[in-house]
């Protein structure tokens, strides 16, 4: 799938406080994956055979804490965990530093998620 024309692209976001795998439009830029990913560090999780990329929040323990809570929220797809929310790029085949739109469907992706929360003691 190609970027969108109006320089938006899709990128599938994994919402672990509201339990949702949804499509999202954004420009791709490191800016976004702060904004959409609510984070100060952010990282690559995981590649898939399809281009498509998993970003996460580097502190996803402490940021996926459910407010006013000791419960961390997060995510299993493939047999690995993740804390805190994940956004899914594509990556640009004819410049991989680049992000394009997402080729994974969000509603197969969906069935493969399970949400998860673990009971944290002290706050990181």
């Amino acid at each position: 799938m190609k970027s969108k024309t109006n320089n938006n692209m899709e990128s599938i976001f994994i919402n672990v406080h509201n339990l949702t795998v949804n499509r999202n439009d954004n420009k791709g830029q490191l800016e976004d994956l702060y904004r959409i990913l609510k984070a100060e560090k952010v990282e690559i999780a995981k590649y898939w055979d399809n281009g498509d990329t998993l970003w996460v929040d580097e502190n996803g323990l402490g940021n996926g804490l459910e407010p006013g809570t000791h419960q961390s929220y997060g995510f299993e797809i493939d047999g690995e965990s993740y804390m805190g929310n994940g956004l899914i790029y594509g990556t640009n085949r004819e410049n991989p530093e680049l992000k394009d739109s997402v080729a994974t469907d969000v509603w197969e992706l969906s069935r493969k998620i399970r949400f998860f929360w673990v009971e944290v003691e002290t706050i990181l």
